[in-house]
């Protein structure tokens, strides 16, 4: 576990193809000298929880921390943390975004420490399907308090294992709240949004619990739910491929002033390394990304509606002399 908000110090040899899409961390505005000391309280409050396994209190000491003050070590020890607790699909966000927060800063080490979790992670983070009834129009879909975009509505979503709580409401009508039950490991399933009843919509206030179906909704195939997560990992990794696109040129823009011609000074050299591990990365990330959407797309063409999905999906990490990659594979 990164054990400072110092640097870390770590060497690992990492594949690019890791599909992370993560938003880039804008500056913060300066922070009060009581924010900064609270948060640095809390920090090492964290780790020694975390050293005593009591890893619910830890996460909390750092997300607090990391509220006062953020920082990339922090963010990097939360992301563990969550990992620990069983959080996957909640740090496999986290790692993304301080990869790509590192990145920016050139703290090469920590994104490359940051991407072999996400790898890591990616493997066990479990995916719900939500089904929809055509006359969802106006309805309102909340995921553990949190909307779910239509957007979202029938594509993959991820989640950590446990217990979760769908709300469904809409003006007129009663609403509904589901008890939904993930199980751990890569596993995709369904839940079929129920149709609402027009009624008073005070009933939505303090709905019955009722029990989530655990079986995905019939007319979504088990190949039609992996080609929509292959096709949403070959997006993230088209959004990854484009970041370091972008970085390429800004870097090579940079060390321009820094050379003449072929001769360059020790920042100009430096620029030019940084340009050539950023359109590597890139490279790579929209060969897998290709291949991803051709995949998924393939998949949800030809998934056969009268299947009902039962899948163990699982995400591989491909690493050789000649080849980097993410492979998606599975049951059904």
């Amino acid at each position: 576990m990164p054990s400072s908000r110092a640097p870390l110090a770590v060497s690992v040899t990492l594949a690019l193809g890791v599909l992370v899409a993560a938003p880039a961390r804008a500056d913060f505005p300066p922070r009060s000298r009581d924010d900064v000391a609270r948060a640095e309280v809390r920090f090492h409050a964290g780790e020694q929880l975390f050293d005593d396994k009591q890893y619910d209190a830890a996460c909390a000491a750092f997300e607090e921390s990391e509220r006062l003050d953020p920082q990339l070590g922090t963010l990097l020890n939360l992301a563990f943390c969550r990992e620990r607790m069983g959080k996957t699909a909640t740090a496999w966000r986290e790692y993304g975004v301080a990869a790509v927060w590192a990145e920016e800063r050139g703290q090469h080490d920590r994104a490359a420490w940051a991407l072999s979790r996400a790898v890591e992670v990616s493997r066990r983070v479990p995916i719900v399907l939500l089904s929809v009834p055509s006359t969802a129009d106006g309805y309102t879909i909340e995921l553990d308090g949190i909307a779910v975009p239509p957007s979202a509505w029938g594509t993959p979503i991820e989640v950590d294992p446990g217990e979760h709580v769908v709300l469904v409401t809409a003006r007129g009508h009663r609403g509904r709240q589901l008890a939904l039950h993930v199980p751990e490991g890569p596993a995709s399933q369904g839940l079929a949004v129920p149709k609402l009843e027009v009624g008073s919509e005070m009933i939505a206030v303090a709905p019955m619990m009722e029990p989530a179906p655990r079986p995905a909704p019939r007319g979504t195939s088990a190949r039609t739910v992996l080609g929509l997560a292959g096709i949403g990992i070959g997006l993230a990794a088209v959004g990854v491929g484009s970041y370091f696109g972008v970085r390429t040129f800004d870097k090579k823009d940079d060390a321009a002033s820094h050379c003449a011609g072929t001769q360059c000074d020790a920042t100009g050299v430096a620029l030019e390394d940084d340009a050539h591990r950023s359109a590597t990365a890139s490279t790579v990330a929209f060969a897998v990304g290709g291949a991803s959407l051709a995949l998924g797309v393939w998949l949800a063409l030809t998934g056969r509606s009268s299947a009902p999905a039962s899948v163990s999906a699982k995400l591989q990490p491909l690493v050789g002399p000649r080849v980097a990659g993410l492979g998606l594979g599975g049951a059904w």
